[in-house]
């Protein structure tokens, strides 16, 4: 327990969140897992729990436990400093209500309705029998090397750490062979959770590009696996893959939405050359010709019944702020064309922090209400969105980052770093960064000053 934030103020319901219990990531290719994709580190799924604990191995450990004990006696503890720093920023954070909670517990766990009777009868509530949602991290096999990312999500940051000395054989996540026992105590416990299960959500590296996202596939499609519900597959993608590997995802398209409903998020945030400069590797006009084959085939999918999303996971960051209404400009252009709801999901960069967009200076902050205020002038309010993810919570979640701008006090160390990243870029990709990002010179050259 000496990791806990002992500066919390103990209470319950500004450390509570659901996902704790409903949100499951298993690291299919390390044999790891952890709970919201905002917490870290991932922990390591054992060969002994593996054989002690069986399908509780997943997410039940005693780490896991802990954490959700913590946040039942209003601890803060570090693993979610995300969502804390966000908080603490005035920006909307992912975690969620204690009315949300409670409603979790009552209805997947047969809990009582009283938070008050939950804080009181804890340790009853520690273990996560039927987690709503499960995101597989298949691999880190990609064909980008975002700005933001690292070597778990990218092999490309894998190789260039690996070829520098950054990290060592041992730490190389594509090293790692999954084995039977874990592949099996996967699906056991992946079959056991179905009946109440909502989500099935897919992330890499990139999925298009993994062999193994074929193989989970073909077993989804199976008859070995059953579920009550219609559930929901999610898949986040870059959208880059080149004809071979999008057309074999195509060809699963159709066969996938028979079966679950579909939900597909590009992962993108700024057009052209600034795309191309934060996504290294990327392809302007593949990508955006790719989002308008996804969008053919669901607006003519035949079976009109079938629930089928499309929308946007926009990670904003430092260089994506200047673009951003553009880039929501250009977004908008394709739900006329397509007269289909593209719903935006809300994600913003902490980490690392020099390439967050809360350390601009507060002129910057005006990129964020133009953006808001242009959706709230152009959104269409009789669309029917993804839950959770329309344009109106998007314009709120805008403004809240432009309000944190304002707000924040300046940090020289962070902003002296994100000085230091742009010459270090400069020289290892041989471009000019102001040539790229004019509207970043003030700003720049005040961090180099610093």
């Amino acid at each position: 327990m000496n990791e806990i934030n002992s500066n919390s103020n103990l209470n319950p319901e500004k450390t509570i969140c659901m996902y704790r219990w409903s949100y499951a990531i298993v690291k299919y290719s390390a044999e790891q897992s952890r709970t919201c994709c905002r917490t870290y580190p991932n922990e390591k799924i054992t060969f002994e729990n593996l054989n002690s604990k069986s399908t509780h191995a997943m997410i039940n450990s005693q780490q896991s436990q802990d954490r959700r004990l913590e946040m039942l006696s209003g601890i803060r503890h570090p693993a979610c400093s995300s969502c804390w720093k966000l908080e603490d920023a005035g920006i909307q954070s992912p975690r969620t209500s204690v009315d949300q909670f409670v409603e979790y517990i009552h209805q997947r766990e047969g809990g009582p309705v009283s938070f008050s009777d939950i804080l009181e009868n804890k340790d009853k509530y520690l273990i996560s029998n039927n987690p709503q949602i499960v995101e597989i991290q298949i691999d880190n096999l990609c064909d980008l090397k975002c700005i933001y990312c690292n070597e778990e999500y990218s092999n490309r940051w894998e190789k260039e750490k690996l070829a520098s000395g950054e990290i060592t054989e041992d730490a190389a996540y594509s090293k790692h062979k999954t084995s039977e026992l874990f592949l099996k105590t996967f699906w056991s416990w992946l079959g056991s959770i179905s009946a109440n299960l909502q989500y099935i959500n897919f992330i890499g590296g990139e999925p298009l590009l993994s062999p193994q996202f074929y193989k989970i596939l073909d077993f989804l499609l199976s008859d070995q696996f059953k579920s009550k519900n219609r559930i929901m597959i999610s898949i986040v993608s870059n959208l880059n893959s080149n004809d071979v590997y999008f057309e074999k995802f195509i060809s699963y398209f159709q066969l996938l939405s028979e079966k679950f409903d579909l939900s597909i998020d590009a992962s993108s945030e700024a057009r052209l050359g600034k795309g191309e400069f934060i996504r290294e590797g990327l392809k302007w006009n593949r990508f955006e010709k790719n989002v308008e084959v996804i969008l053919d085939q669901i607006v003519n999918s035949a079976n009109p019944n079938k629930i089928l999303n499309f929308g946007f996971h926009i990670a904003n960051n430092l260089l994506s702020a200047s673009s951003l209404l553009d880039y929501i400009t250009w977004i908008k252009s394709l739900e006329d064309k397509y007269n289909y709801p593209i719903h935006l999901r809300q994600n913003i960069v902490t980490f690392p922090e020099h390439l967050s967009p809360v350390i601009l200076t507060n002129d910057f902050s005006e990129y964020y209400f133009k953006a808001a205020e242009y959706i709230l002038k152009n959104r269409d309010p009789n669309k029917k969105y993804y839950q959770g993810v329309d344009w109106l919570s998007y314009a709120h979640f805008l403004k809240s980052i432009g309000d944190s701008i304002l707000k924040a006090e300046p940090n020289a160390e962070i902003q002296k770093r994100f000085a230091d990243w742009v010459l270090k870029s400069e020289k290892k990709r041989n471009i000019h960064f102001l040539q790229i990002f004019p509207e970043l010179k003030q700003f720049f050259q005040l961090c180099q000053s610093l």
